[in-house]
């Protein structure tokens, strides 16, 4: 992480202000919408739990995203609220092609995973809407990746 520490320091704030506290406001102005029961659903990252290139001030962030799932599954569980993150694969979408290395994380992924294949917008959909439906009325503080296998290949490797 090249820069100065304020810098730094604001570009951090910045990035848990977007990431994980706007997660948590959301989650409690939907809290009373949620008399019945109900569910929240962010989303996350591998790379929240090893140090991988690239990634810099966003793997911490991701980590405290994660945290924030399991203590905002002790504060709203007992009403009934569920609250899981999603942690797909790598994805070609628009934002990933601004990463360095993409194509080489894209490349890695197809080739190395038990599945070689790579993940789609639909495959995540389909997770995320099994998740939200009473299939998934017992599962509450997971993180379900999605990734056709890589982070298997990534703790192996």
């Amino acid at each position: 992480m090249v820069g100065s520490p304020i810098a730094l320091g604001e570009v951090f704030l910045q990035a848990m202000d977007i990431s994980c506290y706007s997660f948590i406001r959301i989650a409690h102005k939907a809290e009373h919408l949620m008399k019945n029961a109900g569910f929240l659903l962010t989303v996350s990252y591998y790379r929240a739990a090893k140090v991988v290139e690239h990634y810099n001030i966003m793997g911490p962030v991701k980590a405290a995203m994660e945290s924030f799932v399991r203590y905002l599954v002790a504060e709203l569980g007992p009403p009934g609220i569920r609250v899981n993150a999603l942690s797909p694969g790598p994805l070609k979408t628009r934002d990933a092609s601004g990463i360095a290395s993409f194509d080489k994380l894209i490349n890695d992924a197809r080739e190395r995973a038990p599945e070689p294949q790579l993940i789609t917008i639909d495959d995540v959909d389909n997770i995320a809407t099994g998740l939200v439906s009473d299939l998934a009325k017992s599962v509450t503080g997971n993180i379900t990746f999605v990734d056709a296998g890589i982070t298997y290949w990534l703790n192996t490797s």
